[in-house]
């Protein structure tokens, strides 16, 4: 049987679960793959297939597929003329269901791209021994360190918080590690999954470390230094504390990282894409620009504004987020911007002195018209979360001392409120402070086992009536260890895969 690929993106035009493509047609520029044969024949095509590996990566991990789990807490209120844009899941209502496309583009994008890396994993394999070898290892390196990602990132959203005592029977998601377009796999346990996800990191780690890839600052390739940050992740997760805080602080000692030192250095790491703090920071240009995040500016010119320029996004930030800023903070300084001067317009009236969110505001090198347009360049890891990592994972290991000295290191280079003891409390606060909307949020509250008590508005917000308001708006809250933290098992990938059994919650919604 022969199966097409289009050369640089090795693009399978299916979903994983099972849908079939035209095996006759051939695409210009494709390769094609014989049962048998080596799918790289030149090192032209390993090249090519390297490129795909990082295109697909970035795919998943733009900026834009941090704004659906971000809107379901209690950060966010939603304007009036929102359009229903992220609605269900910013309600978590009725209407959220395992139909929804935030959901199913999540987990289709991961599949797609996995099973993209499997084919660079099982193709490098069968050039071993050739002169192709120490270029397939490398760009396997990358397949192997962007499937662990994948999964980390589908465990966090589709499967329960690892508990070690419910690991092995908890179930997951579908682990697939070789190309099978007709494969139907049931979901694995929790184990199984993160078990897969540290072989991966493993592999990455050897192929990586032999090709020389170690880690620099805001680096748009992997690296050693990218595998450790997110082995960091992973023992977080899992509980490992001492392992995670030591995969933490070797980062943090690294002098490739530092955090920002002042408000414009951190401005300039959103603005610009300028910093020391991405340990991995995507490519980005004006002609592959990422993707722009209009949900919390909106920004542009307006004829109804006096100066000219407004805001116009669909959600602006609670009093319940404003809150847990003091007025020094380089963080509030830079990701909350008044509308003293550029109005916000919300049905077609325009409104001052409302805060907007625009931590997104946006590079304008990447848009010709030289208007900052919602896009920056994507950074998966950053230093400011390793330091997070240590001091949770220092303090859920009894070492009180070392969390609160981690926490006050990142809370003074922010000039920051000072934590003058270590406590659970103060460290959840300092991950919502220093990861809005990073795609972090879910993650942290599903592995808490808490929900939220206020969503309430901003004062100004709710007196001239610029957001939607109600039960499940500015009202809503969420119960500790909610079921919505897990989301649904996609409608479409149960429809197609009679094998994928539906979480908890959401059956009746199906």
């Amino acid at each position: 049987m022969k199966n097409i690929f289009t050369k640089s993106l090795a693009v399978i035009a299916m979903a994983v679960m099972g849908t079939a493509c035209d095996l006759n047609l051939y695409p210009e520029g494709s390769i094609v793959m014989v049962d048998g044969e080596p799918l790289f024949q030149k090192s032209s095509d390993v090249e090519s297939f390297g490129v795909g590996v990082y295109t697909y990566f970035r795919a998943c991990n733009g900026s834009g597929s941090c704004v659906p789990e971000e809107l379901m807490f209690g950060g966010f209120n939603a304007v009036s003329d929102y359009g229903n844009n992220y609605g269900p899941i910013h309600r978590l209502d009725k209407t959220f269901t395992s139909g929804d496309d935030d959901v199913e583009g999540y987990w289709g994008n991961n599949y797609i791209s996995i099973n993209n890396y499997n084919i660079v994993i099982d193709e490098a394999d069968k050039v071993a021994g050739t002169e192709l070898e120490a270029a397939a290892r490398k760009i396997q390196g990358d397949a192997y360190f962007a499937r662990a990602f994948s999964y980390l990132q589908l465990a966090r959203h589709f499967g329960p918080a690892y508990d070690a005592a419910k690991a092995s029977t908890d179930l997951c998601v579908p682990l697939v590690l070789h190309y099978d377009q007709h494969g139907k796999p049931a979901r694995a346990t929790v184990k199984a999954v993160y078990d897969q996800i540290k072989a991966d990191l493993d592999s990455a780690m050897v192929r990586l470390t032999a090709a020389g890839k170690t880690g620099n600052t805001a680096s748009q390739e992997f690296t050693t230094d990218a595998v450790t940050a997110l082995y960091a992740r992973y023992y977080l997760d899992v509980a490992d504390y001492a392992k995670a805080v030591e995969a933490a602080a070797g980062l943090i000692n690294n002098s490739a990282y530092a955090l920002s030192e002042s408000q414009d250095a951190l401005d300039s790491m959103w603005r610009a894409d300028n910093t020391k703090e991405a340990i991995l920071q995507m490519y980005a240009s004006q002609a592959e620009a990422p993707s722009s995040i209009t949900a919390f500016t909106g920004y542009g010119t307006d004829t109804r504004s006096t100066t000219g320029y407004a805001y116009k996004p669909l959600f602006i930030p609670s009093k319940a987020l404003l809150a847990l800023y003091k007025a020094t903070d380089y963080r509030y300084k830079v990701w909350f911007s008044s509308t003293s001067t550029d109005p916000i317009i919300v049905n077609a009236s325009s409104f001052k002195n409302i805060m907007i969110f625009s931590k997104y505001l946006g590079n304008v090198e990447y848009n010709s018209s030289g208007i900052p347009s919602g896009q920056v360049a994507a950074k998966p890891l950053k230093i400011g979360e390793m330091y997070l990592i240590a001091a949770e994972a220092s303090y859920m290991d009894g070492d009180d001392t070392a969390a609160k000295n981690y926490l006050n290191q990142l809370q003074s280079k922010r000039s920051g409120t000072i934590s003058k003891t270590a406590t659970i409390e103060a460290i959840r606060d300092e991950w919502t402070r220093e990861t809005v909307c990073e795609g972090l949020t879910l993650a942290n509250y599903k592995r808490w086992g808490i929900g939220f008590t206020t969503r309430e508005a901003q004062d100004a917000a709710v007196n001239n009536s610029v957001i939607m308001t109600g039960a499940d708006y500015d009202g809503k809250s969420l119960n500790d260890g909610d079921y919505h933290l897990t989301w649904p098992i996609p409608a479409y990938e149960r429809k197609i895969n009679k094998n994928l059994v539906q979480n908890k919650g959401y059956e009746e919604l199906n």
